[in-house]
């Protein structure tokens, strides 16, 4: 029999900035034995969330581009 040996993920969060009070931009670190990343995540009023794997992406998508051009 053939085992699969499974990797957990850790996943904390940072960092939070308050834009405003329903606006926030999550510092996460994901990480496990061999990986990490750090990602942030840019929550809109907590209905829309989007990800982003550098800081400086999301300030340029927040600023300089329509919210459909960002990825």
């Amino acid at each position: 029999m053939l085992r699969k040996k499974l990797i957990m993920n850790n996943i904390k969060i940072k960092n939070t900035e308050y834009l405003r009070p329903s606006r926030t931009i999550e510092t996460i670190l994901v990480s496990n034995k061999d990986l990490s990343n750090i990602f942030y995540v840019y929550n809109y009023e907590g209905v829309s969330y989007r990800v982003f794997k550098s800081y400086p992406n999301l300030i340029s998508c927040s600023h300089e581009k329509l919210e459909s051009d960002c990825d």
